[in-house]
């Protein structure tokens, strides 16, 4: 089964201007969402990031610094958020949580590598759990790459 995606060829990364990067930061100290000014090119021209973590604070902050570098982020707080929001529009990359009630972030995977629209979704794990076991179950299970909290952005 062949990635969807490359059929289409991917677009280069919008990138904004240093003016609109001043924006969001005076945007982020005034404690509004950066991305809601920085609307200028279509959501279809520019990588689509989901963000999948119940911590709140993580995920603004992982979409205010995605937003900052051009990334069109999208969110969920949940994992059967998250699946619903994959099929309202397909991302190009997912980070997600391990760690969450209800559906948690190795179900979410499983799920998303079952569906053909989503299976070569590249998937992060960015989670708390760090012993080995943990990386090894979550890449056995499909995952791209496994980044462990805290993290330096």
């Amino acid at each position: 089964m062949q990635d969807p995606r490359l059929q289409k060829g991917y677009r280069p990364i919008y990138r904004h201007s240093a003016n609109q990067r001043s924006k969001a930061s005076a945007l982020l100290f005034e404690g509004r969402q950066a991305e809601s000014e920085m609307q200028e090119s279509p959501p279809n021209d520019r990588t689509v990031i989901l963000v999948v973590d119940d911590d709140r604070h993580i995920v603004d902050i992982l979409r205010l610094a995605l937003a900052y570098e051009g990334y069109d982020v999208t969110t969920a707080y949940s994992g059967t958020d998250a699946l619903q929001k994959t099929l309202d529009r397909v991302p190009h990359l997912v980070l997600l949580d391990c760690m969450m009630p209800g559906l948690d972030g190795m179900e979410v995977l499983v799920r998303l590598r079952a569906r053909e629209a989503t299976a070569y979704i590249p998937i992060i794990m960015v989670t708390a759990k760090d012993s080995i076991a943990d990386r090894v179950a979550g890449l056995d299970l499909g995952a791209n790459d496994y980044i462990v909290k805290p993290f330096v952005l």
